[in-house]
């Protein structure tokens, strides 16, 4: 979910040489660029899908954060050493990319924008898969797009069932955003959304938009625990209290499995229950550097087969 740190990256692209690959998709943070994890690597390819507002407080500012993403650009192969010939895919539908057109016309050899089609009859539900498929087609991948059992765990991943249960690592309010306006189609009963925030001082300016995404677009909240690292879970939880209406219908968990059980406990046939942030996770962050071992995907697989029999 992160980018490595220096040297496994590195090493990881290394074994898979010896092993006979010639193609790696790596997905770099904001933090892994500032960090250089990505150090000595050239790209042939950079795909930017979106920039929206993250780890602003490490950053120092949304426009600092933005610089550093940006400066990814710089990684990008020479043309004279690229197969592909520098090539920058980006998502037009983004309104900070389109401000950068001019930036990535600037490095690329080839600049080219992507904007899914609204009539993408992909069944990989949202707007994200919808670019991976422009992303292949631009890159001539072949892949057997089409097959829905292939989704990435953890990331939009739908567990079908009565009721279903969609598992995603969205964590930022676009992503969330996102992804609750992908699963209001899913479902013709009601949507019930499990989330929290991460603490530690991480982004707490988004904690009350979260809850007026999740009202806007979900029936029901449950609000829990995601990483508190050293700040208290309550405060969290508090803090997002405070973008609800009086109409919101908000329950609270303080314990994460505790907040999937009350989901089950609430969702009826053909509700759709949608747990956010943790994906394929194995560990919930607490205080001191604790790591408690937590599976969400394993987990609401253990609920839905209690809830069968």
């Amino acid at each position: 979910m992160t980018t490595p740190g220096r040297g496994h990256l590195h090493k990881f692209l290394a074994d898979s040489v010896q092993r006979g690959a010639t193609h790696a998709i790596v997905e770099i943070t904001s933090e892994g660029i500032k960090q250089w994890r990505h150090f000595g690597i050239l790209f042939d390819v950079l795909v930017y899908t979106n920039i929206t507002p993250e780890h602003t407080e490490r950053h120092g500012s949304f426009i600092k954060y933005k610089r550093t993403k940006l400066s990814l650009l710089k990684a990008l192969k020479p043309h004279f050493k690229s197969t592909c010939g520098g090539v920058v895919l980006w998502n037009a539908s983004d309104s900070e990319l389109w401000k950068e057109r001019s930036t990535f016309t600037q490095y690329a050899n080839q600049g080219v924008y992507i904007k899914p089609s609204e009539n993408d009859k992909n069944p990989f539900i949202g707007i994200n898969y919808q670019l991976a498929k422009c992303v292949a087609s631009q890159l001539h991948v072949t892949a057997d797009l089409d097959d829905e059992e292939k989704f990435l765990p953890g990331r939009f991943e739908l567990f079908r069932a009565n009721p279903s249960v969609l598992v995603d690592y969205a964590h930022t309010p676009r992503a969330v955003e996102m992804c609750l306006e992908a699963a209001r189609k899913l479902t013709s009963g009601k949507l019930i959304h499990v989330f929290g925030a991460a603490g530690g001082g991480r982004d707490s300016w988004k904690r009350p938009i979260l809850a007026q995404l999740s009202e806007q677009y979900a029936d029901v909240q449950i609000l829990t625990e995601e990483n508190s690292f050293d700040e208290p879970v309550r405060t969290i939880i508090s803090n997002i209290q405070k973008g609800f209406s009086k109409n919101a219908e908000v329950y609270i968990e303080y314990k994460r499995e505790e907040a999937i059980k009350k989901a089950f406990s609430l969702a009826k046939k053909y509700d759709l229950i949608v747990c956010t942030a943790k994906g394929s996770e194995v560990v919930i962050a607490g205080p001191r550097r604790s790591k408690r071992p937590y599976n969400e995907r394993n987990f609401v697989t253990q609920c839905l087969h209690i809830n069968q029999h």
